[in-house]
């Protein structure tokens, strides 16, 4: 009896101390708390906001702002509690304290030994404002907008805000303009062209304005906007093509012309059209020539008001020609009125220009600075076009400006050679320290390089009634870039005199004379 007795005893010692063992396991396992993510709740005094959190245990919520209390059953209070679940709380917000500014109460989370924010409550001031400053942060009072570039301005608000309304051709980089309270934000504002209203300044009076609206819409600010137009160093230009070099004019100014990139001429009749934009609507047009005196290129430079035979009409902003029988450069430039008013008094001195000596001798260019000023480059051949067997086509070797070669008409030197067709050309001044000549290609059916070498082409060069013979210093015959022949005449040993005789080249096919060039002396 003693012995059973012990056992249950025993049994019932081992049973509670499994109990109390397993108490204590499930003390050691505490379930971890799933905090609520942290909500941002925007409103103002008045407001009954709602929020719904999730926990995992027992909760207790505590509001760290008078203003920002607990709709409860049992009244409004600052601390409340609850067991896990998901959970909807009102908010009541009052105006206690209120502000010029947003202010922010905090509603905390305590679930056993752990804490965290899950709510930031931001109630609006009891006023607002909205403040613009330029970007050296002093207080403006219109919104200024950019021309090319974006003019930046700095937006400060005690709200969150956007730009909500603004005219279509105000453009604001990024797409718009936002901001959130009491954060400066940043904003770039620039006009949208359209080839005309760039051009026109814009002042407070002309009405335009720009509108920030809170998000609900229901509070605006509006500040005029000014725009100063694009400034007298700005210029637009746009042309009949994209290219403006390489232009050709027939003789009578009737037909201008410019080759594709594909080969195909396009062609305009009578005038050249043009869009020029500028500040007020107001540029200056400079007329350049470019006169080729033995291959050796100067610049003729023409105001608006001198005579030239360019002529641009600013009304109808178009480009006409005179006609004319002389061979002969030209470009029309336009400038800005600000450019313009820099560069006149010295245009006499040459400002646009600089020398280029990648020939060997310096030549006058247009500065790259003023390169862009340019509206048309143009040649006028003042006579019809030569093709390959027509004239003749004579350049500077150095420089490799034409040198034109006229008709020539003198019975007597073409009796004496045997010719009908004759031309006369100057040959080119000295340069110091090298040895010009010019490249003669004759435009002769048969005159090539194949019948060359055969015997068949030829040239005979007379100095004095002296066959000159054909050597480096006096002349040779060679191919030129279209691998069509050539002669280049350097002058005789002794070198051309100045007010010297006339040399004379005959040029053969087969022996029969075919053309004449006249050369005249130099000179300088």
């Amino acid at each position: 009896m003693k012995k059973q007795l012990f056992k249950s005893v025993w049994t019932m010692m081992l049973m509670a101390s499994v109990a109390i063992f397993a108490s204590s396991c499930e003390d050691e396992v505490e379930t971890i708390p799933q905090l609520p993510n942290m909500v941002v709740i925007e409103c103002k005094a008045g407001d009954h906001p709602d929020f719904v959190f999730t926990a995992n245990g027992n909760w207790r919520l505590s509001s760290d702002s008078k203003w920002c209390k607990f709709q409860t059953s049992g009244g409004n209070l600052l601390d409340i509690s609850g067991r896990a679940g998901t959970h909807k709380i009102t908010l009541i917000i009052g105006n206690e304290d209120i502000r010029n500014q947003v202010t922010t109460a905090k509603i905390t989370i305590i679930m056993g030994s752990h804490k965290a924010t899950i709510a930031e409550v931001k109630r609006a001031p009891d006023s607002l404002y909205l403040n613009i400053y330029n970007i050296a942060n002093e207080p403006i009072k219109s919104v200024t907008i950019g021309y090319n570039g974006y003019t930046p301005m700095l937006v400060e608000a005690n709200f969150k805000f956007y730009a909500s309304e603004y005219p279509e051709w105000v453009e604001i980089r990024d797409g718009g303009i936002t901001g959130v309270a009491e954060e400066q934000s940043e904003a770039y504002l620039r006009i949208r062209n359209n080839g005309d209203r760039e051009r026109w300044p814009i002042k407070v009076e002309d009405g335009y304005t720009i509108v920030f609206s809170d998000l609900e819409g229901k509070n605006t600010f509006s500040f005029p906007i000014v725009y100063n137009g694009m400034g007298e160093f700005e210029i637009i230009t746009e042309g009949p093509t994209s290219n403006e070099f390489g232009w050709e004019v027939t003789p009578d100014g009737k037909v201008f012309s410019q080759q594709n990139d594909d080969g195909t001429t396009l062609q305009f009749e009578n005038e050249l059209k043009y869009n020029i934009v500028a500040h007020l609507d107001t540029y200056r047009i400079l007329y350049l020539e470019r006169v080729v005196e033995r291959g050796i290129p100067r610049y003729n430079t023409y105001t608006e008001s001198s005579k030239c035979w360019m002529h641009f009409d600013k009304e109808t902003q178009t480009l006409t020609v005179d006609p004319t029988d002389e061979l002969r450069y030209g470009q029309v430039m336009v400038f800005p009125t600000g450019i313009y008013n820099l560069i006149l008094s010295d245009l006499e001195n040459g400002i646009l220009f600089e020398m280029d000596n990648s020939s060997g001798i310096d030549l006058p260019t247009l500065k790259p600075d003023y390169q862009k000023y340019v509206l048309t480059d143009l040649t006028q051949r003042g006579t019809k076009e030569a093709d390959i067997l027509t004239e003749m086509h004579i350049y500077h070797s150095i420089t490799a400006f034409d040198i034109p070669a006229t008709r020539y008409y003198n019975s007597d030197i073409t009796d004496k050679y045997g010719v009908i067709e004759a031309y006369i050309a100057p040959f080119v001044n000295s340069i110091t320290g090298k040895i010009p000549s010019i490249v003669i290609n004759p435009r002769i059916e048969g005159w090539n390089t194949a019948n060359y070498e055969t015997g068949i082409a030829s040239a005979e060069v007379w100095y004095k009634d002296e066959l000159l013979k054909m050597s480096d210093k006096e002349y040779y015959i060679g191919e030129n870039v279209d691998e069509l022949l050539s002669l280049e005449l350097s002058g005789p040993k002794e070198g051309f005199e100045i007010g010297g005789e006339n040399i004379y080249i005959v040029f053969k096919v087969n022996n029969e004379a075919k053309k004449l060039l006249v050369v005249t002396p130099p000179t300088e």
